[in-house]
């Protein structure tokens, strides 16, 4: 073997050296603040659920109610469509998604409003694809969408 052949390749030792340091400083974080017991970690989700909000045709109101997704009407292209912004920090955000008129194939709750869906009614559903979105069970009444989208005041 030649000389250079024997040398250790820089990128190898690069590497070596990054991975040395990440273990040492997560091993000093861990070391200085230990992880939080069940209860503290339940009472910070909990008050992070509360912050949540739901925002309707610029309209802002905040649900006090966890897992609850920001959602905006943008769009009416037709009395069976409609173009939704889905936005939740747990699951997914979708800016422009389109949603088509449906019945409802199980009961639920509708994610504007908060009343329960029958398996039935109509109801808004986000448009399958492949592969479905995040929000698929997602549903919004027909009765509370609105008809037509003003526009926001700037």
């Amino acid at each position: 073997m030649t000389a250079i052949a024997k040398r250790a390749d820089p990128w190898r030792q690069t590497v070596r050296c990054l991975g040395t340091r990440v273990r040492e400083t997560a091993a000093d974080r861990h070391a200085a603040a230990p992880f939080p017991s069940k209860t503290a970690r339940r009472i910070r989700s909990t008050q992070r659920s509360k912050d949540t909000t739901v925002v309707t045709l610029g309209q802002q109101h905040t649900n006090m109610a966890a897992g609850k997704p920001t959602i905006r009407i943008l769009d009416r292209p037709s009395s069976v469509t409609a173009i939704v912004y889905w936005s939740d920090a747990a699951t997914c955000h979708y800016g422009y998604q389109g949603w088509r008129l449906a019945g409802a194939e199980k009961d639920g709750q509708c994610a504007l409003s908060g009343q329960p869906v029958r398996r039935g009614d109509l109801v808004y559903r986000p448009a399958q694809r492949e592969p479905s979105p995040r929000n698929g069970d997602a549903m919004i009444l027909a009765s509370v969408m609105p008809e037509t989208v003003e526009a926001e005041a700037a």
